[in-house]
This record gives structure tokens, C-alpha cells and sequence, in this order.
């Protein structure tokens, strides 16, 4: 049984990738229909699920594919042109294809009948739908096959590793991780120069195994990108408007799990610039722009992080009526409209229910979107960003870190116990010397200051006086944090945390130091969330 289980893993995702392949060669062959070596891949793509689902005994997966198959063996001999109603019924088939193998991953069967399908693939060709034989292939289409596997033979050998052992080794590595920071503090208490001179090259041999093992995890960003064109064909056209989607830096890698969890969010950004972004193209002539308008998606590696934008050319938003309908719902107050940044104002976008459309139909106005966006990167230790200008179109920004297991963080002390803050959330450190009584002054500005002693319980020993504020960003608006003092900065291992303390929401984990102490690990976008309400 384990074993069994085992095949219908590996076939679901060989699948899915097949899947995707189809996807990203069908919008090539929508431009260009008489593309032959577009037609011969696509018809070796369907031949591969096909012949992997028969293998299986998944009998649903093989009659859909090879009733696309015979189509394409039509099209590729020149039986039949390639037609709108052809490519309409390919994708129609592979969304048929994907949903059965998401059924077998969850165990279930959601397809009443394929017969509507079936009917639909044989009446775009009026074919009868009999399968195409091994021998009514081209010479030239049996080499461009033999050439292809001969390819594969070639290349260099990959393995499916299964995520929990990946997890394994990252816990492993954590814990080596820890030995070495306890390790290396008792070096420089010894003052032995041959002692430290050994533990730097250790480290360095442990630094590079870290890195090797982190790598395990890291997939490119093309895992998700590669879904999306297919998405915004489908919602352009449900939308009737025209648009040209351009994707760069798909090869940027990521962590698999985090890319996981970017998946949704992206949904929500890139149907938000083809529904509410890229006017219609009657709309966009009359206002001089290009009919098509441009939706771009961008991914770029920053050191530790990795940045995923996407951008439009469309309507944009007017920051003074984003302003209006804030103060309307209670959010801000009109005189503190006075100074308030366009930055700052697009931060309302993120509120839960916020909206400025004010009659809500089947696609926009229940201010359903952002919020959730910002909440899912946010909890990746992530930075989500808006950027809008009316007219001129919308940019959506993510930063997230390359992986999720070890992080740079600041141990701080407040009122004598250590936690950890992420060192992506700090912006600048400020000595105060003294207790702050509501805000500090930043760079000519009055910024709010949340006292986390407060937050935490801590009892208030006034020997025990905040020394530093640090100052992070949310929403567009600057905060401080104060603390008593920074007490170093180290690369930590993120542990999970019990259950009792995940419901306080202040705390994303722990973290062992390297004297053995467990600090917890604040989470200080919940916190700032927790200081607006206040």
C-alpha cells in the first residue's frame, strides 16, 4: 500500500508538471498556431500523461488525453488547421486533466461525466476521437522523439526528495547551528589563538554545509510563475480586455514552501490589475494609451530576500479619495488628514473591508484582496508595498526572505529577558538613554512609540530604563519599538511554539542562544497591528 502510494505521488507531480508545460506551450501556440515544433510538443506532453494515467489505471486521465492527443495527431499531420475552437477545447482538457489529478491527491472524484468534454473535442475536428498509432508518426516526428530522449539521458540527474526530510536536515542544521554559536562564545572566553583560528575554519566548513542544505529547499520562482499567464489569459478574456503579460526573473530562486504560500496572494495581485487595473480597450484609446495594456511580474534576488513585484500601466488610484472614504469609515480624522503621505494613505488599501468603489458588484467593492495579501506575506517575516498613481497604472511589491528556517535577528533585552526580532523589521536603532513617553523624534518627525514591556506583562522595574527605541515601518507609517537594550545580532534557527503561546499572536516562534536560553521570537506585525487598534 505505501508503495502504491509512493507511484501516485511521483505521478502527480510529473503530471502537474506536464501540466504546467501544456499551459506555457499552448499560449505560445494561441499566437502562433502553425508553429510545428509548438504542435509536435505539445502532442509528446499529452502522449507522456496519457501513457504515465493508462500505466496507473487512471482511466478518466487517459480517455481526456487521448482524445487531445488524436486531436493533435490531426493538427501536426495537417489533417486539420489549428483553430480557436481546437485551442479553446486543449484547454478546456487540461483544466479536465488537472482537476482529476488534484482529485486523486485529495482522494476524491468531483467529475460527474466527461461525456461534455469528450463531445466538445471531437466536434471542434468532427473526428471520432480513435487513437493515433505509433506508426502514422512522421520519420521526422520518430527523431525529433528519439533526439529528445537521447536529451534526457544526458542531463543531469535529478531526485524527488520528500519535504519532511528536507525539514530533517534543516532542523539538523539548526542544531548545529546553536553547538556553534555555544561554541564559539566559549572560544573567546578561552583567549586561545589556535582555538579560534580552528573554529574559523569550522565555521566556515559549517557555513557552506548550510548553505548546501538550504539549497535543497530552494526551487525557482518559475514553480508558480509558470501558472500565472494562463490565469491572466483567462481572466483578460472573461474581462474582454486585452493585455500583454510580461514575466522576468522566473529563474530566482526561493524557498519551496514559501513559494507555496505566495501562490494565493499573487492570484489576488494579478486578477486585481486585469479586473480594477487595466481599463477596457475602448477606455485606454480614448485616453491615448495602447489598447493591450502591460501587467509585468518580476522577481529579484536581494542579498538574504528576494523581491516579487507586479506592475501595471492602468487607471491607478486617486490618494485623496482613498483619504475621503478613510475618514468616512473612521479610520483616520479629518484634521490628521494634514500631513498624511500618499504612502501612507495607500496603507488604508490593507484594511480589512476597506474599499473606495461604493457600489459592489460581482468582481469589486467588498474590499476583500490587500488585507489578506498583506496578512499572508507578512506572516513569511515578509514586507508587502503599494504604489499607485491615478492614470498612470498600479505597483504591488513583496519582499520576502529566502527561507523561513534561519534568520537574522536582533536579541534584545527587555526588562531583563531576551527575545529575538527579526532584523528584516528594523529600520534604524535610536539611543534614548531615558523612558519615552509616546513618541520619539525621527528624522524631523513625531514617531509613535509602543512600549513592549507593556505588551508583554513584563512587571515595570524603573532601574530598568528603556535605553534604545528601534525603529521599524507598517503601513507606511514609522513606529518605534522600545526596548531596553540590543544585546547582539545573530543568525537564529526558528523553532515552532506551543500552542498556548501561538494564541497570544505576538510571537511567530523561538529560538535557542547560544547559551542556552530559549527566546521567543516577536512577531511585529501583529504588534504594530495591536498599537493601531490602541
Amino acid at each position: 500500500m505505501a508503495e502504491l502510494d509512493q507511484y501516485r505521488e511521483v505521478f502527480i507531480n510529473e503530471s502537474r508538471e506536464l501540466i504546467g508545460n501544456l499551459n506555457k506551450v499552448m499560449l505560445s501556440l494561441e499566437k502562433e498556431p502553425k508553429n510545428a515544433d509548438l504542435i509536435n510538443e505539445c502532442f509528446r506532453y499529452l502522449h507522456n500523461i496519457k501513457g504515465m494515467s493508462a500505466t496507473m489505471g487512471f482511466e478518466k486521465i487517459t480517455k481526456v488525453s487521448h482524445e487531445l492527443e488524436s486531436v493533435m495527431d490531426l493538427v501536426r499531420k495537417g489533417t486539420h488547421p489549428m483553430t480557436l475552437e481546437i485551442i479553446n477545447a486543449l484547454f478546456n482538457g487540461i483544466d479536465m486533466i488537472d482537476a482529476l489529478v488534484n482529485g486523486l491527491e485529495k482522494r476524491t472524484d468531483g467529475i460527474v461525466s466527461l461525456d461534455p468534454l469528450i463531445s466538445e473535442i471531437k466536434s471542434c475536428t468532427n473526428s471520432d476521437g480513435t487513437a493515433c498509432e505509433e506508426k502514422t508518426e512522421t520519420g521526422k516526428d520518430k527523431k525529433q522523439e528519439t533526439a529528445a530522449g537521447k536529451d534526457e539521458l544526458v542531463k543531469p540527474a535529478s531526485l524527488r526528495i520528500d519535504l519532511k526530510v528536507l525539514d530533517e536536515l534543516i532542523n539538523l542544521t539548526g542544531e548545529m547551528i546553536i553547538s556553534k554559536n555555544r561554541l564559539q562564545e566559549l572560544v573567546s572566553k578561552a583567549d586561545d589563538a589556535e582555538l579560534s583560528n580552528s573554529l574559523y575554519n569550522t565555521n566556515k566548513i559549517m557555513s557552506e554545509l548550510e548553505n548546501t542544505i538550504l539549497k535543497t529547499r530552494i526551487v525557482p520562482a518559475e514553480y508558480i510563475f509558470s501558472r500565472f499567464p494562463r490565469l491572466v489569459r483567462d481572466t483578460m478574456r472573461a474581462q474582454k480586455k486585452e493585455v500583454n503579460f510580461i514575466v522576468e526573473g522566473s529563474e530566482i530562486g526561493l524557498d519551496r514552501g514559501i513559494l507555496d504560500e505566495l501562490y494565493d496572494p499573487l492570484i489576488h495581485i494579478l486578477r486585481n490589475c486585469v479586473y480594477h487595473g487595466i481599463e477596457t480597450p475602448e477606455k485606454r484609446k480614448k485616453e491615448g494609451k495602447n489598447p493591450a495594456g502591460t501587467i509585468r511580474l518580476t522577481a529579484e534576488k536581494l542579498e538574504n530576500h528576494v523581491l516579487i513585484q507586479v506592475t501595471d500601466d492602468g487607471a491607478g488610484l486617486d490618494a485623496e479619495k482613498i483619504k475621503r472614504t478613510a475618514v468616512k469609515k473612521g479610520l483616520i480624522k479629518e484634521e490628521e488628514l494634514i500631513g498624511l503621505t500618499d504612502a501612507e494613505a495607500y496603507g488604508f488599501l490593507t484594511k480589512p473591508g476597506f474599499s473606495t468603489v461604493e457600489k459592489a458588484d460581482s468582481t469589486s467593492g467588498r474590499g476583500v484582496g490587500l488585507d489578506v495579501v498583506k496578512t499572508k506575506v507578512e506572516s513569511l517575516n515578509g514586507t508587502f508595498k503599494m504604489e499607485t498613481e491615478l492614470n498612470k497604472g498600479s505597483s504591488f511589491s513583496i519582499k520576502v526572505p529566502l527561507t523561513l528556517a534561519i534568520i537574522q535577528a536582533l536579541i534584545v533585552d527587555i526588562q531583563g529577558e531576551a527575545y529575538a526580532l527579526p532584523f528584516s523589521a528594523v529600520k534604524e536603532v535610536l539611543a534614548v538613554g531615558e523612558n519615552v513617553n509616546g513618541s520619539v523624534e525621527y528624522r524631523g518627525k513625531a514617531v509613535p512609540v509602543i512600549k513592549l514591556r507593556k505588551l508583554l506583562l513584563s512587571p515595570d522595574d524603573t532601574v530598568k530604563r528603556a535605553r534604545e527605541v528601534i525603529i521599524t515601518e507598517h503601513h507606511g507609517r514609522l513606529y518605534g519599538l522600545e526596548i531596553n537594550k540590543i544585546k547582539t545580532q545573530h543568525e537564529i534557527v526558528v523553532k515552532p511554539i506551543d500552542s498556548n503561546l501561538k494564541t497570544l499572536n505576538i510571537f511567530s516562534g523561538a529560538t535557542i542562544l547560544s547559551d542556552g536560553q530559549v527566546a521567543l521570537i516577536l512577531d511585529i506585525n501583529t504588534i504594530l497591528d495591536q498599537g493601531e487598534l490602541n
